[in-house]
């Protein structure tokens, strides 16, 4: 809005048509279509915007100059509409082919600079006397033939400046040998080329009166000859004029004004009636100053006395009054030299290289003041030229100089330093702007953040659900426990059961001793085949034992896992607060040693903690491998006694074969066998199904473990992509403090040009003096407030770097994050992989159950077929039974040994039996105790989780409470800057319409005394 006026202003000034003019500079405008285009507008300026392609400007029939640089256009098109238009700028573009230009007859000016232009085929179209093209800037494109430039600009008969090569940015043309006496030539009206004439000398070029809108209808009355190097004729007559040429000592001898003047002014310019009440004093001390002047013209032409002086001193009077234009035109030289001696400006930003061409300077400033002057930035001498521009119409007069050419500089230079001033308040404004979109990035990487956030609460969320499960989980575990206890409970009752019946049985085969030994021998093999069952059961109950003892290892497994990740988080949390609690000094000596100590702690501890758990690993491998060596020594140990039962029975029964009294017993009690039978391979059954269930809870478990897994690395991938948006930040931190240091640099621009802008003001005449002494007051006001603006931007420097230090901080710890997640990730492959071999071994140990089981049904069918051939012996040894009395002695003898033998293994399974529930009870304490531990950790998690989340919402609001001070405290500059403007602006447009004024009331009163003084003269003359 600042801008928008301050072009209003600028058009008040000057001309009062300038309303029809459009100027969009740095606008992001990316289509023609977006803008509302009068008719009736005469410029429109688009320079520095994102447009691509030329469109929607068939209605501007009026358009007389259009400046399209600094956009994205690749073809030129859409201008045939344009009929009236007299100046094309389509510089820094994509262009690579001339076309689209044989309507626009009235075109004088074109300037396709800085692109890749190598066909110019399209100028063919404008050949002729009938199209107006004057100048032509063709400079950093990608001409190389020299005979088709030739021929495509051969028949522009009216072109007078051609520029190929300029501030170092040239065609490939330019490198042939003997180039530009070849195109002078064959283009013999081009009259200047890349900014030389025919002879070699610099061409003064009228081409800033073309970037003046409505200036063109008015170059035909302006002369290029200067009004000091006009020569002055001679007038018969001359009056001397002393007093008035001490007046204007005096008034140029005046000093600045006192202080008191000033506080006076200051107090002036609050009010607006005041200021009008200054400009009326103003203008009343001029016209007081004229008449007295006239009074003292009309002295000198009733004295007739002085008319002889005046004849005699002509001569040294003339000389006196040419003497100050020719020192004029003597300081002028210099100044020109200096002039053409500048470099040029620095190369843009964006594509363009160096400055552009003479007026391109007038594109990046704001249109808004298109003065005859341009900035001191420029190399081309065409501010001396329109300084020497003289009108037709309002020729000087002939008498004498019509104004001191002192004053045309002073005028000048204040027209200069105005522009100078409106660009560098353009690119103040456009670094504002800037800096509003660095905050609204900022204002979205926080909004980014908020959200990564509330994604790490999400996490921890998940993984208390994931312990929750745990827990689930471990209670499950829990109840199998208790109900394979119970179950081995039962299984004990069942085994007391079964001695109970081996005792009645042993009581019947003393009470049927003297009966046969048929029978006796028949109880022991059924005794035996309990043993036998027995000892699968045992055999059973260990691998139960075992897979218990495996899933109690792999809980505790689960647990040492969750301690680890207990202690990972409370490490993490510890070091978060360090580097919180040392945010200052995190670059210090002592920190990092005290980091360096503390990793060192941490790492030996860990490594401490993963030998103690091999350490446990190896002792739990070894306790295995001696239970399973006992187990096979029992086992062999019970084969043999098997091996020599069978010889045994083998022998008693070719001996019993007379036993055949008591099969109406034995039948019976196959019965209660077959029961029995029937019994243990229903709870083999069972057996299978529990161990089935087990199975499938291991799966389970597995795939939960596979779950978890999953989701660590998810909360990798989302704390690499916190990093990546922490080294954008980075980028953009550096970023901002670039612009605040070009920032300051155009501050410390505008203190030196202030300075020299009261320097100059000092030497204006008593009109302005009053005006300096304002401009004085208000520029220490603006450096006191620049001061002020420094100081600010130190502190947000200091915030800046403070934030940069935290960013870093937190950078560190995510990268041992990282790598601690790294290590998990290992633990938990060798984790997973040792899980897969032990199901690999169980599967294997259950198929050799299986097989086993197998085996032992077939010995029972076996058994069976042995039972019934059995029988049939019986029947035949009733008849022997009477010899086997005499030996059935004999057999008491034996059977009391085997009795005692059967009584020593009993007194083993005893033995046995103690030991496994010795090795239960200890077993049991030891997952109380994790229970326990697992319990406080869940506590400690939790702990931690509230703190966590405590520091986060402390954070979250310190850095919103900043984000809203900063926020503020970028408005309120924004908004003084822009009041500094606006008040700057309305000081100086009241001093050029002052300036005018009084301008316009001089030249009337010299008009008047001119001709006052040629009517002396006449009547001198006549006399």
């Amino acid at each position: 809005m600042a801008a928008d006026r301050s072009e209003d202003g600028g058009y008040d000034v000057v001309s009062t048509s300038f309303s029809k003019e459009i100027c969009y500079i740095d606008a992001q405008i990316n289509s023609l279509f977006d803008l509302n285009l009068d008719p009736r507008l005469l410029s429109v300026n688009l320079h520095c915007n994102n447009i691509s392609v030329i469109e929607n400007l068939g209605k501007l029939q009026h358009l007389k100059r259009l400046d399209l640089s600094s956009n994205r256009i690749t073809r030129m098109q859409g201008l045939g509409g344009l009929k009236s238009l007299k100046t094309l700028n389509l510089s820094c573009n994509e262009l690579r082919v001339v076309e689209g230009l044989e309507n626009l007859r009235n075109l004088a000016k074109l300037d396709l600079s800085y692109n890749v232009i190598y066909d110019l085929s399209g100028l063919k179209k404008i050949h002729g006397s009938s199209f107006s093209l004057r100048t032509l800037y063709l400079h950093g494109n990608q001409l190389s033939s020299l005979d088709h430039f030739i021929n495509c600009l051969a028949g522009c008969r009216i072109l007078k400046e051609l520029t190929l090569s300029l501030y170092g940015e040239a065609n490939p043309v330019c490198e042939i040998p003997d180039y530009r006496s070849s195109v002078l030539a064959s283009l013999k009206n081009v009259e200047v080329l890349d900014g030389l004439d025919r002879t070699g000398k610099l061409a003064a070029t009228r081409d800033r009166m073309f970037d003046i809108p409505e200036m063109d209808d008015y170059l035909e009355y302006l002369k290029s000859e200067s009004s000091s190097e006009t020569p002055m004729k001679e007038t018969k007559y001359e009056v001397l004029t002393p007093k008035i040429d001490s007046a204007l000592d005096r008034f140029r001898q005046r000093g600045p004004l006192s202080s008191e003047t000033d506080a006076g002014d200051e107090k002036r310019t609050e009010n607006p009636t005041e200021k009008r009440a200054v400009k009326v004093s103003l203008s009343a001390d001029h016209e007081v100053r004229l008449e007295t002047l006239e009074h003292q013209l009309n002295r000198l032409i009733h004295n007739t006395e002085r008319v002889q002086v005046s004849r005699q001193t002509r001569k040294p009077s003339a000389e006196r009054d040419n003497s100050p234009s020719e020192d004029f035109e003597s300081t002028e030289q210099p100044d020109k030299r200096k002039k053409f001696q500048l470099s040029p400006k620095a190369k843009r930003t964006q594509r363009v290289p160096v400055s552009k061409k003479p007026g391109q300077t007038k594109t990046r400033t704001k249109p808004a003041v298109h003065v005859a002057v341009e900035s001191t930035s420029s190399t081309s001498p065409s501010d001396e030229q329109v300084r020497n521009f003289t009108i037709k119409g309002k020729a000087a007069l002939k008498g004498r100089p019509v104004r001191d050419p002192k004053d045309d500089e002073t005028f000048l230079s204040l027209i200069q330093e105005l522009d100078s001033e409106r660009e560098r308040r353009w690119k103040a404004e456009q670094a504002a702007r800037r800096m509003v979109e660095a905050i609204k990035e900022l204002q979205q990487r926080e909004a980014e953040e908020k959200k990564l956030r509330e994604a790490s609460l999400a996490a921890s969320s998940r993984l208390k659900r994931a312990l929750l499960k745990e827990k689930e989980t471990k209670d499950s575990l829990q109840k199998s426990l208790n109900e394979l206890q119970i179950h081995d409970v039962e299984l004990a009752e069942e085994v007391k059961r079964l001695k109970e019946n081996e005792e009645e049985q042993q009581k019947a085969l003393r009470a049927l001793e003297q009966a046969t030994t048929k029978m006796e021998t028949e109880k022991i093999k059924q005794h035996a085949e309990a043993v036998t069952q027995l000892q699968q059961e045992q055999m059973k109950v260990g691998a139960l034992t075992k897979e218990c003892e495996l899933s109690k290892h792999s809980v505790k497994q689960l647990k040492s896992q969750v301690h680890q990740l207990q202690e990972l988080l409370a490490n993490r949390e510890q070091e978060h607060r360090k580097a919180v609690e040392g945010l200052v000094r995190v670059d210090g000596k002592e920190m990092r040693e005290i980091v360096d100590r503390e990793a060192a702690k941490q790492e030996g501890l860990h490594q401490q903690i993963i030998k103690e758990y091999q350490d446990k690993l190896n002792k739990r491998d070894l306790d295995y491998a001696a239970l399973e060596n006992e187990f096979r020594m029992g086992l062999q140990i019970e084969a043999n006694k098997f091996s020599e039962l069978q010889d045994a029975f083998e022998r008693v029964s070719d001996e019993c074969a007379q036993q055949k009294e008591a099969l109406h017993m034995i039948k019976q009690k196959e019965s209660k066998a077959t029961n029995m039978v029937n019994e243990l391979t229903a709870m083999v059954k069972e057996q299978r199904g529990r161990i089935s269930e087990l199975s499938r809870g291991r799966q389970e478990v597995v795939v939960e473990y596979k779950e978890r897994i999953q989701s660590l690395e998810e909360q990798l991938k989302e704390t690499n992509k916190q990093l990546t948006r922490l080294e954008a930040l980075e980028q953009d931190k550096d970023k901002l403090t670039a612009q605040i240091r070009a920032q300051l640099s155009v501050i410390e621009g505008l203190r030196t040009e202030r300075k020299l802008w009261s320097e100059e003001l000092a030497q204006q005449g008593s009109s302005l003096a009053q005006d300096r002494g304002r401009m004085e007051a208000r520029i220490e006001a603006l450096t006191a407030e620049v001061s002020e603006l420094k100081k600010e931007c130190q502190s947000a420097n200091e915030t800046i770097a403070i934030k940069a230090k935290v960013i870093e901080d937190q950078t560190d710890s995510i990268r041992k994050l990282k790598q601690k997640i790294a290590d998990q990730d290992s633990d938990l492959r060798q984790w997973n992989e040792d899980s897969k071999t032990r199901e690999k071994n169980f599967e294997e140990q259950l198929a050799a159950e299986t097989s086993t089981n197998h085996e032992l049904q077939e010995q029972l069918d076996g058994l069976v077929d042995r039972k019934e051939s059995l029988k049939q012996e019986l029947r035949k040894t009733q008849e022997e039974l009477e010899t086997s009395k005499e030996n059935h002695r004999i057999l008491k003898t034996k059977w009391q040994e085997k009795s005692e033998l059967i009584g020593k293994l009993e007194k083993e399974v005893l033995e046995m039996r103690n030991n496994f529930k010795v090795k239960e009870n200890t077993l049991i304490e030891e997952r109380d105790k994790a229970v326990k531990a697992a319990d406080s950790a869940v506590e400690r998690l939790k702990a931690c989780d509230d703190a966590f989340r405590k520091q986060l919402e402390q954070e979250r609001r310190a850095h919103e409470q900043q984000f809203q001070t900063l926020t503020n405290e970028n408005q309120q500059e924004i908004e003084r800057a822009n009041n500094r403007v606006s008040e700057v602006e309305d000081e100086m447009r009241i001093l050029l319409q002052e300036n005018a004024l009084t301008k316009k009331t001089l030249e009337k009163r010299l008009q008047k005394l001119t001709s006052a003084f040629t009517e002396i003269q006449n009547d001198l003359a006549g006399t």
